[in-house]
């Protein structure tokens, strides 16, 4: 439930970010709150599923903000 409330926040800061025009910002927040989906899903799937990496874009996006 924590990692919920934890997007939710994410969610509503890239929101806020994006309504006063930060866009970039907003982007970057975006990213993180998309990087913590992958690793959520991956926790709860395990390894060789669908929470890994499937594409080249998803890797280059977690290379991106790390």
């Amino acid at each position: 439930m924590e990692n919920k409330n934890i997007l939710a926040s994410l969610t509503n800061i890239a929101n806020e970010l994006d309504n006063n025009g930060l866009f970039d910002e907003a982007n970057v927040v975006t990213k993180i709150a998309e990087k913590l989906t992958r690793k959520i899903t991956a926790q709860y799937t395990g390894p060789g599923s669908t929470g890994e990496y499937q594409t080249r874009k998803e890797r280059y996006l977690d290379n991106e903000i790390t």
